[in-house]
């Protein structure tokens, strides 16, 4: 009876099951059967023949079944085409997850999208497959150019620049989300203490204490509940070996052994390396009494926490931060002063409090260096004289004190007799007092004087040349002599 039981059940509960498949509407995701009588069968078709029809019906998740339906009960059959089948499951993988790398993203777009496409090149589904090409392209380039994909949201590379800090917070919250989701209390916390050990002024921070506690306490009833399984485990373990042969409970006994000291190196070395949340085993009753007393005092510590003190100091050391990323010092330093009036301290705050006293001093010596900087006074090119100008001086600004012109006496020249019968010493005097007007000179051009001595020079040394090629017309004087009488004439 016992036996009958068991197999009935099974078999029971999978007629129940089809049953519910025959009542459901047709999926476009599975061939469809239309019988004769109204009813339609949903699953795979596998195999065809001429007397039945082979069809796959999937009852659950993991629960399959296998009908032969007879042709003669068959009035029509809907396949649905191999392309449709891929691209039902292809549609499935856009929106895409949280912090894929360049290379998951080429992975992806290789093995579903482009692989889709070189099948079915006739596909109708083709533009919406080329579709999610494109997007799964558009959000590779973003992580090419620095983005991050965090809660369904980009940020781009720009915002993470202006603050990587809470940015890198921001990640590790993602993951103890993503822990806690999946029951995972554990590796949540150690997420958690990552988060506090690197990021503790960062507004993820003050925002994950609540999640931790809450993976505290379940951890907690998880671990309390593998103490009651591990003392019912090991009465059951004890009864059962008393029952085995002397040679099956040695094999079983040194089995288990083998197991927990296995386990025992595994803990042993995670509590030498200073790890908080040791590796625990239903089997060793040790390791859950250990993880209980870490629990307790987490408990009790993260409970001590002033969240809201520690939201406004994480946000007013957010706004320095960025502040200071933006170069705008000196709202960096009231949001950092805001931040430690809050309770903000830490290394990371002593750090920032240093750079923005040290940014602070530079630009106060700069500003100092540029009031004490002389006054440059442009100079323009040269002009057509080779003389360079300096610009006249704007109304505002003030000049040195001018030097007064000097004025120089015109003294009378006495007549000279030797200069009236020297032509060349006329011409040696004329050549220096233009010399001496200096600049009235060049601006006034050569005069008629120094014109006047040069064409005599050039007359006596004609004349010299022409004594010396017609050896001379015997009349002599001086050199003086002729110089007059030439002028005379």
């Amino acid at each position: 009876m016992t036996t009958h039981q068991v197999v009935c059940v099974p078999q029971l509960f999978v007629v129940a099951i089809f049953a519910l498949s025959l009542l459901s509407p047709p999926t476009a995701d599975a061939d469809t059967i239309f019988l004769k009588d109204g009813t339609e069968i949903e699953g795979t078709v596998v195999e065809e023949s001429d007397e039945y029809v082979k069809i796959e019906i999937q009852l659950t998740d993991r629960v399959r079944d296998t009908k032969f339906v007879k042709r003669a009960d068959i009035r029509d059959i809907k396949k649905i085409e191999p392309d449709e089948l891929d691209y039902l499951e292809l549609k499935k993988i856009v929106p895409t997850g949280d912090f894929m790398s360049v290379s998951e993203y080429d992975e992806l777009i290789k093995l579903q999208p482009q692989r889709f496409l070189d099948q079915y090149p006739s596909s109708a589904r083709r533009p919406e497959v080329e579709e999610i090409l494109k997007t799964l392209e558009e959000e590779k380039a973003r992580v090419v150019a620095g983005g991050v994909k965090l809660k369904g949201k980009w940020i781009t590379a720009e915002e993470i620049k202006e603050d990587p800090y809470n940015h890198k917070a921001s990640v590790l919250v993602a993951k103890i989300e993503a822990k806690l989701a999946a029951k995972d209390y554990v590796k949540a916390l150690r997420h958690f203490d990552k988060l506090e050990s690197g990021f503790g002024e960062s507004k993820g921070f003050a925002a994950s204490v609540p999640a931790a506690l809450s993976a505290v306490d379940n951890y907690e009833k998880q671990l309390k509940r593998l103490v009651v399984k591990n003392q019912q485990d090991s009465a059951q373990r004890e009864s059962d070996l008393k029952k085995m042969g002397p040679n099956e409970r040695n094999r079983t006994e040194a089995a288990i052994k083998q197991q927990l000291a296995a386990f025992t190196k595994r803990w042993t070395a995670a509590s030498e390396a200073g790890e908080k949340w040791l590796p625990i085993s239903d089997w060793d009753a040790n390791s859950l009494t250990e993880a209980l007393k870490v629990v307790e005092s987490e408990k009790t510590r993260l409970a001590a926490i002033d969240v809201e003190a520690l939201r406004t100091s994480s946000v007013s050391f957010a706004l320095a931060l960025k502040a200071f990323n933006t170069g705008e010092h000196a709202a960096a330093e009231i949001h950092l002063k805001t931040a430690e009036q809050a309770g903000a301290r830490s290394e990371i705050v002593d750090d920032l409090a240093k750079k923005v006293k040290a940014a602070k001093e530079a630009h106060e010596a700069a500003v100092k260096a540029e009031r004490e900087k002389p006054p440059t006074i442009p100079v323009s090119p040269p002009d057509s004289t080779g003389e360079t100008t300096t610009p006249p001086e704007s109304p505002g600004t003030k000049s040195e004190t001018p030097t007064p012109p000097v004025e120089v006496a015109k003294e009378e020249t006495k007549p000279d007799p030797d200069k009236e019968t020297n032509p060349t010493g006329d011409l040696n005097l004329r050549l220096e007092d233009s010399a001496g007007d200096g600049e009235s000179a060049k601006k006034k051009g050569p005069s008629i004087g120094i014109i006047l001595g040069i064409l005599a020079g050039v007359m006596v040394v004609v004349t010299v040349l022409a004594k010396m090629f017609t050896g001379g017309s015997g009349k002599e004087g001086s050199l003086e002599d002729e110089i007059l009488e030439e002028e005379e004439a």
